[in-house]
């Protein structure tokens, strides 16, 4: 021991002059250590390079230059904290486990690769949310329903079904539309809008009448089948307050539409019913066709 200087120095064999001797090994001084000889493993200079070690005391940050690799065993854990030990919630970063990764902050992937996995999953049993720029777009709710936000649009060219299945729509959990095996169906109690249709085939949805309406009035009804004697069991029925309109008119057959009324035929009705003049009426009562007007030439 150097009394002068307070140091402990080692040698190997007996040196003559102790501070400059070739046997001179260690130093130990009050706050550092100094190796004179190589260390196994070498430290400085050999296989070992001592400026990628961790920080020394007085180093505002390291830079650690080429590969590094951690290792541990299956039931080690390597913990990152920053501003203080991990036992503090406020003070985690992210764990690795054998099984799994956990990150305790945002992790953002900036470059163009953006973020690659075949599976993403809830760290709980929560809702999962898919955000842009901190709007939320998609959610994959605990409900297990997939959740479009309301200011957003899907949009897509193709839309399937899984397997062979009929696909529903639905607003507010009530059915509104089916995609059945080759037809569209919309649900009992929902009622079709659109401004234009074109369709080459229209039938009814089981044994029901068919009723076209204008702004909740019934114009045409498809009627039948009935039991009629010498009749067609099936008609097209005109509303109760509605005209016929047409340039023109073929039929077989014409017969009064109510048994207890009279049959009229009408001329020159352009301001209406009241304009008009009878020419003819079949009198149902009397069963006689009743001729009000003929023409001179015709007598």
């Amino acid at each position: 021991m150097n009394d002068n200087t307070g140091q402990i120095k080692f040698y190997v064999g007996s040196p003559i002059t102790p501070d400059t001797t070739a046997n001179l090994v260690m130093t130990l001084q009050n706050n550092l250590i100094t190796f004179h000889k190589p260390t196994s493993p070498e430290i400085g200079g050999g296989t070992i390079d001592d400026s990628n070690y961790v920080k020394k005391t007085g180093e505002t940050g390291q830079i650690i230059n080429g590969s590094m690799e951690f290792q541990g065993t299956t039931s080690q854990t390597f913990k990152f904290s920053m501003g203080g030990p991990s036992n503090f919630a406020q003070y985690r970063r992210f764990e690795i486990y054998n099984s799994e990764v956990v990150s305790y902050r945002v992790i953002k992937c900036t470059n163009a690769l953006g973020l690659q996995s075949n599976l993403i999953n809830s760290y709980t049993d929560t809702d999962l949310i898919f955000q842009r720029n901190g709007i939320e777009y998609m959610k994959f709710s605990t409900s297990a329903t997939v959740d479009i936000s309301d200011t957003v649009s899907l949009r897509s060219n193709t839309y399937d079904s899984v397997g062979n299945a009929d696909v529903s729509f639905k607003r507010n959990f009530i059915d509104f539309l089916y995609l059945r095996n080759n037809e569209v169906e919309t649900a009992p109690a929902i009622t079709l809008n659109a401004t234009n249709a074109k369709i080459n085939t229209i039938n009814t949805v089981g044994d029901n009448d068919m009723v076209l309406q204008r702004n909740g009035v019934e114009f045409l009804r498809l009627d039948g089948p009935n039991t009629v004697v010498n009749g067609p069991q099936n008609y097209l029925i005109v509303g109760s307050n509605v005209g016929l309109n047409t340039d023109w008119m073929f039929a077989n057959v014409v017969a009064n539409r109510s048994d207890d009324t009279d049959t009229d035929f009408r001329g020159a009705v352009s301001g209406g019913l009241a304009s008009g003049i009878v020419y003819m009426t079949y009198e149902h009562i009397a069963e006689n066709l009743h001729i009000a007007r003929m023409a001179c030439s015709d007598m």
